[in-house]
């Protein structure tokens, strides 16, 4: 019987940070509503043109490199079949051997 397993994960998060300092300056909040209800401090806020289809590939880069393989190649498939980036994207990462 074949098995999955998994051999290495990988992260990626945005540059950019949205704290709750930031909501309390565009919104009448503060840090201490948003975590008693959330438990939220600060978020990362993905980069104008940075789509889900970025993100992944940053973290497969991590996942390879976590398991010592390096980058070998990552193809985005951006046919996007009838969807926008931000809703459906095909990551995919290939082997060249």
């Amino acid at each position: 019987m074949t098995y999955s397993r998994i051999l290495g994960t990988g992260s990626y998060l945005p540059a950019r940070i949205l704290t709750n300092a930031d909501l309390e300056k565009l919104i009448d909040t503060n840090d201490q509503w948003i975590v008693d209800r959330t438990g939220i401090r600060e978020r990362h806020i993905a980069a104008e043109g940075e789509f889900t289809s970025d993100l992944a590939v940053q973290a497969a880069r991590a996942a390879l490199e976590a398991l010592g393989l390096g980058f070998f190649w990552i193809g985005i498939d951006r046919r996007k079949q009838g969807f926008h980036d931000k809703l459906a994207n095909t990551v995919v990462v290939y082997d060249d051997d």
